[in-house]
């Protein structure tokens, strides 16, 4: 069996979110800048050794394809909302969220600054791929997400080498990061490997 790749689509525009005033120093509000490049490009590029700060950002149009070089990350601020595609009412196609591999692309959750926190309601999510057709998720690292780490809802998904870290200083486990389960599927062709 093989993953079910992203169809062919015509490139619109390849852009970094430096391209839109992004600083990537792990110090500045990127959000605006990273929204910019998504609302502007088809291909967005995560610049190796960047590390950019992230709140609410949509994924919002079809035909996006996110690639996060190695050792960029995208961390989220301590009010963030995470990355997602969330489309009420109509599907998002072919979105891919690709990374180098090993642990060298990160989003990183910053969850410890969530998880004493009681439920999970208002607590964000680090990728959610809601409404989708033909999404791939490959070759990256989530860490330490407030809930979820990666939450796709669609049909022909796949999820190929990634790796999912929460927590992972202490030795109690689950006790102190509630509910932050790796991926969370539903639909129909799912493939993880």
């Amino acid at each position: 069996m093989t993953n079910w790749p992203v169809q062919p689509f015509t490139i619109r525009r390849t852009c970094s979110p430096l391209d839109f005033g992004a600083a990537g120093d792990n110090e500045t509000d990127d959000t605006v800048a990273v929204q910019s490049a998504i609302n502007s490009c088809s291909t967005i590029v995560f610049d190796s050794g960047k590390r950019f700060l992230i709140g609410d950002v949509m994924l919002n149009h079809s035909n996006l394809h996110l690639r996060f070089e190695a050792n960029a990350s995208a961390i989220l601020l301590p009010s963030g909302g995470g990355l997602l595609a969330w489309c009420s009412g109509c599907i998002y196609e072919n979105v891919s969220v690709v990374g180098a591999g090993g642990r060298s692309s990160v989003i990183d959750g910053q969850g410890w600054r969530w998880w004493s926190t009681p439920g999970i309601a208002h607590k964000p999510k680090l990728l959610v791929l809601h409404n989708v057709r033909s999404a791939c998720v490959r070759g990256m690292l989530f860490r330490d997400s407030p809930t979820f780490h990666l939450l796709m809802r669609g049909d022909r998904m796949s999820i190929v080498d990634c790796r999912v870290e929460a927590g992972l200083d202490n030795c109690d486990g689950y006790a102190t990061q509630p509910n932050t389960d790796a991926f969370h599927t539903h639909g129909t062709n799912i493939y993880l490997a």
